[in-house]
């Protein structure tokens, strides 16, 4: 799955698609720190 996402990045540069994987990736940061803190 990770090899389609990059040949897809590779294949079209999109902003939208750059803004959507910056978008999950803080998503799942803030879910880890915000277990972490829940559970400290």
């Amino acid at each position: 799955m990770i090899s389609i996402v990059g040949t897809k990045l590779s294949a079209v540069p999109e902003p939208a698609t750059w803004a959507a994987l910056l978008g999950s990736m803080v998503l799942i940061v803030t879910l880890i720190v915000r277990r972490r803190r829940l559970s400290s």
